[in-house]
Order: structure tokens, then sequence, then C-alpha cells
């Protein structure tokens, strides 16, 4: 069993390196789970970039990040890696011609028949967890070889819509971050981009967009509607790795979310509701009985209350309001997940504790880590999907914290 355990700890940790990724992406198992007519055709966005003569216009630069205060030791294989020294690659943007968007997804195919993997985090495999008939007709019967659509959209579009814009975590920390890209090339051509919006998309999607300055520059996809010719195609690279965010993406984000509450309304959109006055402590509790939750949370519910914490339903307050309510945000006590993104809004001084199981990854100790907040982690007994918490040892985490921030 140890000795599994270190052979998959080495092998995703070369997956950091941009070499290793994109050989798995060459000869990597999931590319052979795609269908035929997709398996030799799928391509990176840089790749395709290159082969076009297409200039990657870069902006940032290389992080190396050292974590400043390592986290309890979990279980899981993400916070283990991010509790290391851990590079961001330099981000980029460019321009693709005569590009053809297919499908629920928006999956964008060149002239000559490549597949860009964009909308899936440049990942066969999550190309692969859904079938995609319109975009196997479109590419099997070389429809994108058709003479190019005089109603093609000639003015420059980047698209929103990805297989997991539904997951507020990948849509603020990865699609809006990608925003900061968009604003480079914007400045660099001198041409405001439209930016396609899944139509029946959550809530968040129109209010974060809004609220970075993209009210007025919205197009909607439908999900039924048939490929769309695009002239000018923006594309740019995800922001941070798999598993841990970029700092500097983070920062950009928060001067744009936080610190400008107080400017004027960006584009027409609307101004974020200031913060509670006092701080809060928040739990953010999951749906009982769904996908990961917390089996004694009633339990952990009354113990946090006597130390002054207020239950919250986070998928149940509107985007401004969740901003509002974790800009006082003490403390934050959580599950793995997306409500935990949230911790964006929080003050630098906020301190976080995770509840872990047997999944999640380093995403928001690497959150935490960027913004400069407290973090610890506490594993729970996993039943499945469902944890059981140490309520005591919660307890004591709490304690701990309390005692460190009135130091």
């Amino acid at each position: 069993m140890r000795l599994r355990r270190s052979l998959a700890d080495s092998a995703r940790s070369l997956y950091r390196f941009p070499a290793v990724r994109t050989a798995l992406l060459v000869a990597g198992p999931a590319r052979w789970r795609l269908p035929r007519t997709l398996r030799w055709r799928i391509e990176s966005q840089a790749a395709v970039a290159r082969k076009h003569r297409r200039e990657l216009v870069r902006f940032g630069g290389r992080e190396s990040v050292v974590p400043t205060d390592g986290p309890v030791p979990a279980p899981t294989f993400g916070h283990r890696i991010v509790a290391r020294p851990y590079r961001v690659p330099v981000p980029y943007v460019c321009e693709l011609e005569h590009v053809w968007l297919v499908g629920r997804n928006a999956t964008p195919v060149t002239r000559d028949g490549r597949v860009l993997l964009t909308p899936y985090r440049n990942e066969p495999r999550m190309l692969g967890l859904e079938a995609h008939v319109d975009l196997e007709r479109f590419v099997a019967s070389k429809a994108y070889e058709q003479p190019w659509p005089d109603d093609a959209v000639e003015r420059p579009l980047f698209s929103a819509v990805t297989r997991v814009d539904v997951n507020y975590a990948h849509w603020l920390l990865e699609t809006c971050g990608q925003l900061e890209g968009v604003r480079a090339w914007a400045e660099r051509s001198a041409a405001a981009p439209t930016v396609l919006v899944r139509s029946d998309g959550p809530r968040f999607q129109r209010a974060s967009l809004a609220m970075l300055g993209f009210a007025d520059a919205l197009t909607d996809w439908t999900p039924d509607r048939p490929p769309l010719a695009v002239d000018r195609f923006v594309v740019t690279s995800i922001p941070g790795t798999p598993v841990a965010v970029s700092p500097r993406s983070v920062a950009w984000l928060r001067r744009e979310l936080v610190d400008g509450r107080s400017r004027p309304p960006h584009a027409g959109g609307p101004v974020p509701p200031p913060a509670a006055e006092g701080r809060t402590r928040i739990f953010i509790a999951r749906p009982r009985g769904g996908w990961r939750y917390v089996e004694n949370a009633d339990e952990v519910e009354r113990a946090l209350g006597t130390r002054g914490f207020t239950t919250l339903a986070a998928e149940h307050l509107s985007f401004d309001e969740q901003v509002a309510v974790f800009g006082s945000a003490e403390m934050v006590v959580a599950q793995h997940g997306a409500g935990l993104t949230n911790l964006l809004f929080a003050p630098a001084d906020c301190s976080v504790v995770e509840l872990t199981g047997g999944y999640g990854d380093g995403l928001f100790y690497s959150l935490a880590n960027a913004i400069g907040q407290r973090y610890r982690s506490l594993d729970g007994v996993t039943d499945g999907d469902s944890m059981t918490v140490d309520v005591p040892a919660l307890l004591r985490l709490v304690d701990d914290l309390i005692d460190d921030q009135a130091v």
C-alpha cells in the first residue's frame, strides 16, 4: 500500500511539468477513450497557435510560489503538492482566425479540422466524459471545410462557455481569471471582444461578468444552436496549475471584485453592496444527502455556534451578497467544495479550516496562501461521498486560530 501510494505521488508530481502534460495529451490513455472521429484531431490552443503561426502574447510572468504556512497534513495528493514550492507557467493570450464553435460547450474547430480542448481545461479525459453527437457529426462530415459564410461573427470573440462553467470555483478562478488575458489582448489590439456566455447558465456568471466590466459585451450561446463561424477567436491560458492557483491572477481578481466595490459601476454593471458591519465567523453547510456532505452536520453546527459561527448556505445567496458577506469574514469553516471559493473575497487576516475527506486537492489551500490567510485542514472519516467530522478536534483547531488572531 505504501509503495503504491509513493509511486502514485511520483507519477502525479511529474504532471506539474508542461512537457509531461503534452506527452500525455499526445499519447495518454485519455485520448484512446475518445471516439475515433475525434481521437487524432484534438489539440491544445497553444499548439494550434504555433501551427498557424499566430503570436502568443504573454503577460505577467512565471511564478515560483513558496507556501508561507503549510497545512496540517492531509491524505489528498493536492494538499501535499502545494505545500511545497511550485511553479505557475507564464500566461498568454492569442487570436485564431476562422474558427467554428460547435455543440453544447461551444467546442472550437479550426478550418483544418483541429478540435481545440479549451472548453475542457485542455484535458482529453474531460472531453470523453460525455457523448458529443453534434461535434462528431460536424468533424466526420468535414463541414469545417465548407465555404466561409458571409454571416460569420466579425467582432473578436472570447468564449466563456466550458464543460465546467456551471461550477462556481472553476468559473471564478479559471474563466473569470482568463479575462485578465482578454483585457491584455484588447489593450494590445485596440479592439473590445465579445464574451460568449451560456444562455441557461447560473446567475453568478452574468453577475460576475458585470462586476468585471463586461456587462455590455455579452452574447448568448444556446445548447441547440447550429455551428457558429467566428472570424477572430480569442483564446487565453487558464491561470495557475491543475491543483493550485496563480497568486498573480488571484491578486487581479481581488482588485477587480473586492477592491473595486467602491468604484463606479463597470460598463453598466451594478456595484455590490458594502460589506456588513463587524466581523463574522461562517460555517458553510453543504446540502444534506447530496454529493459530499457532513453526516454529523447538526453536531458541527451546534458546536461552532458556541464559538459565534453562523451557518450559511452559499448557494442561496446572490453573487453580490456572497462578495459582501465574505468581505467581513473573520473565520471560515467548510468542507472541501465550491463554497470555499468565496475566500477570494475574504480579508487577508481571515482564518480558514477546510474539512477534507478521501478526495479533493490543494486548490483552496493555495488560494488561502496566495491571499495570506491562515489555513488549517482537518481530515474526517469518510463513508462513500459523505464524511464525519471529529468535533472536539475541530473546536481545538478553531480555538487555536482564535487565539492566534487575538495575539
